[in-house]
């Protein structure tokens, strides 16, 4: 099923690439005055219905590749978990202020020392 579904997604690629060419050329006929503003009308309802279909496809394969729900809530947990142990280890209100510090000594000095050789030279 999956590769009936990529096979599938493959030939919608090939016409949103043909279209996306031919819209260039498109655009090149406008440019030059050769084509209406009608028949640029038209030529973007077809885009978008290239477009339309091309990305329900491209939908349709994400929810297939989607994990099982119990997983994707696995999945969740563990990534709150690892959260709440990242914000306990670093939220220490001293620690934030220290580190911020730290950075705009940094920026202190590089501006500094750009000032002194600006100087010199």
């Amino acid at each position: 099923m999956k590769r009936d579904l990529e096979q599938y997604l493959v030939s919608l690629q090939k016409q949103y690439t043909g279209m996306l060419k031919a819209v260039d050329e498109a655009n090149e006929l406008i440019k030059e005055g050769k084509m209406t503003s009608g028949q640029a009308e038209q030529i973007k309802k077809y885009m978008d219905t290239i477009n339309t279909n091309y990305q329900r496809v491209l939908y349709c394969r994400y929810l297939l590749n989607l994990p099982p729900k119990f997983i994707q809530k696995i999945q969740k947990k563990k990534l709150e978990k690892e959260q709440l142990k990242f914000i306990e280890k670093n939220n220490d209100s001293e620690s934030v202020v220290n580190e911020s510090q730290e950075a705009l000594d940094g920026i202190e000095e590089i501006v500094d020392g750009n000032k002194d050789s600006a100087i010199c030279n």
